[in-house]
């Protein structure tokens, strides 16, 4: 064992939310806007942004689906659909084919990593920390994850669609413990949703620390971040100097 004043273990892994902690979308409304004028459909940047929520909700109701491409590529249609809906609904529609508002939501959301992903994955690595990904998300986040990071391999990418389970149970966590073959007091992880990233893993022997890059969590109860370069210190401060 490696235990120090404060009761807490040796951490040997380091694992990340995904979308909000690692990756968010450029721009997605004035993306979809420019999209949706290319086929001939001028739409306010407030319609847009409703559309596109109510997309999102759905996509959130039922990523769980798309555990493999055909099942991916069926979602996508009926995400597409319901942005298409959601738009006629506010006065704005086209004649379009499925395709076509396919192409509008696909071009219309790019993913990009944030500013400060990459300082810390070198610093993990620095370190001899195993990192891994833990994420509610559809089957292509490996792919997306390859792409932005080609420098960066990760040790492990839990998938919620892949695995069959929402990150808000615990048993995600137990379950990237076994095939990181670490005890979940010796795993960190970050994000930034209060349940998933931060009670799921904790009920699951995690350590946890939120991730508030806006700072408008109130009453968190545990180690906080604004951003993922404060992580090196507050693993620092966590094992070493805090009464």
């Amino acid at each position: 064992m490696h235990n120090t004043k404060n009761g807490f273990e040796k951490i040997e892994a380091v694992t990340f939310d995904a979308y909000g902690t690692l990756l968010h979308v450029d721009r997605v409304i004035e993306r979809l806007r420019d999209e949706l004028s290319k086929i001939g459909i001028t739409t306010p940047f407030e319609a847009v942004q409703n559309a596109f929520l109510t997309e999102v909700g759905y996509y959130k109701a039922h990523h769980l689906e798309a555990k493999d491409p055909d099942r991916l590529l069926d979602l996508r249609h009926r995400c597409a659909e319901v942005l298409f809906d959601k738009l006629a609904e506010q006065g704005y529609a086209g004649e379009l084919s499925p395709e076509q508002k396919l192409a509008v939501l696909i071009e219309g959301i790019h993913f990009k990593l944030h500013e400060d992903v990459l300082l810390v994955l070198e610093w993990c690595k620095s370190k001899g920390l195993m990192t891994g990904v833990i994420s509610n998300w559809d089957c292509s986040l490996p792919e997306i994850l390859n792409d932005r990071l080609d420098r960066h391999r990760f040790d492990v990418i839990m998938v919620s669609a892949i695995e069959g389970i929402n990150k808000s149970d615990p048993a995600m966590f137990y379950r990237a413990a076994e095939r990181l073959g670490l005890s979940p007091s010796r795993i960190l992880h970050v994000g930034d949703e209060m349940e998933n990233d931060l009670h799921s893993p904790q009920k699951a022997g995690w350590n946890a620390v939120l991730l508030d890059r806006e700072g408008h969590r109130k009453g968190i109860e545990g180690p906080s971040i604004r951003s993922l370069t404060d992580l090196p210190s507050t693993i620092e401060e966590m094992l070493y100097h805090r009464p």
